[in-house]
């Protein structure tokens, strides 16, 4: 599994420097691991941009393509995205009713993902309330466009509840019932014990798209945590969502439990 990090793990940069895509691999590779982007739209009323995230609309080809070249040439990869514009999204559309403009950046969203070499894209509803009819639908035409390019639309199963469509359960099964390459479950658990070994076995291989975890823990059973991924073979991005004051520790407490369970 490649350790990586949400946007939020990645220090900003000195004082009167503005924080770039480019730093945030810079960062990862010192640390040795991968970098999650979140996808979020400039903020068009500063002069200049001092905030995380990039925006599949802002990015043409060409940018694209150098991304992704320096995150080779730097060997920190682009393991994944994360549609992060959809909690400010929500606030002004807060049914499906009025999704479709939602719809179309989650696929444009894909094909960035795609274009950076990454495997999966974080999706979420976010406080978006969904009948089950609009919720599979929107999965559907976005797995479609994920497929596609392919990569996997993973549906964040800490979220799914907001959508008010019930528990993790619902969003397992409405992975059943699409049964889809491009759709999956982005993984999210958090607990001590083997809280964490028992969701992961509960979701399963053939559901887990991807996976999140917070700052290390010294209550988790990692021993077992690591034991259900390895037994429902999951071999994709391990990515740490926490701060940056969190991440080194927790990449440092990791890493070995990672190479051992390897080996």
């Amino acid at each position: 599994m490649q350790l990586s990090t949400r946007e939020s793990g990645i220090p900003m940069p000195a004082e009167g420097k503005l924080y770039t895509p480019s730093h945030a691999l810079r960062e990862a590779k010192r640390l040795g691991i991968g970098v999650e982007y979140s996808t979020l739209p400039a903020d068009r009323n500063r002069a200049g941009r001092t905030r995380k995230g990039i925006w599949a609309e802002d990015l043409g080809g060409e940018a694209r393509e150098q991304l992704r070249r320096e995150a080779s040439d730097l060997g920190a990869p682009i393991t994944s995205l994360s549609s992060d514009w959809v909690w400010g999204f929500s606030e002004y559309h807060p049914t499906l009713d009025s999704w479709e403009r939602g719809g179309e950046i989650l696929k444009k969203d894909m094909d960035l993902t795609a274009d950076l070499g990454a495997s999966a894209c974080l999706i979420h509803f976010a406080r978006a309330q969904a009948t089950w009819e609009q919720a599979k639908r929107y999965c559907a035409a976005t797995a479609d466009a994920a497929a596609k390019r392919g990569v996997v639309a993973a549906f964040e199963g800490s979220l799914w509840h907001l959508s008010g469509l019930g528990p993790i359960d619902e969003l397992l099964r409405l992975v059943d019932e699409l049964n889809h390459p491009g759709f999956k479950v982005y993984a999210h658990p958090v607990g001590p014990g083997r809280v964490c070994a028992v969701e992961i076995a509960k979701i399963g291989g053939h559901r887990l798209g991807c996976l999140h975890h917070t700052a290390y823990n010294p209550e988790t059973d990692y021993p077992a945590f690591l034991a259900a991924l390895t037994q429902v073979g999951y071999d994709g991005p391990f990515v740490f969502e926490t701060n940056a004051d969190e991440l080194p520790r927790s990449v440092e407490k990791l890493r070995p439990l990672l190479e051992g369970a390897a080996g």
